[in-house]
């Protein structure tokens, strides 16, 4: 969840899923505690890295993580921010272009998000071969 340090009171329920890792960011410190990686804000993470050894991607909506979610043709869930002005544009295009499933930050907090996960789990990726790469270069080579 970045660096915001949102408090994170399901992770014993995270635990308890069997057959499933999960990297948590934000956390207070960096450890490994069972099926879970956590890591705190003050550990350097190269997040598209992170993204490409990832089945399924849970994070708050911003346009950095839907960049890379979409480059990397992953299942996601996001946590919708309401008041924020650029959430409209980019939960559209998270609905339409990558079928993300909303999480609303009250089901985030409480958990209740973590019974979607075998549905995350299930969506089809859909990979990217190059992420729009060769038509800026091709823009930019005009320039």
């Amino acid at each position: 969840m970045g660096g915001y340090g949102e408090p994170m009171p399901f992770l014993d329920e995270l635990r308890r899923q069997d057959g499933v890792t999960f990297v948590v960011t934000g956390a207070r410190e960096t450890c490994t505690d069972g099926n879970l990686r956590l890591f705190s804000n003050q550990t350097p993470i190269f997040m598209p890295d992170m993204m490409r050894a990832a089945d399924a991607v849970v994070a708050k909506l911003g346009y950095g993580t839907v960049a890379e979610v979409w480059a990397e043709g992953l299942p996601y869930a996001y946590v919708s921010r309401p008041g924020f002005p650029e959430m409209p544009p980019l939960e559209a295009f998270s609905k339409r272009e990558l079928g993300a499933l909303e999480i609303s930050p009250s089901d985030f907090s409480s958990g209740k998000w973590i019974d979607r996960i075998p549905e995350l789990l299930s969506m089809q990726r859909t990979p990217r071969t190059n992420g729009g790469a060769q038509r800026v270069a091709e823009v930019l080579a005009g320039l």
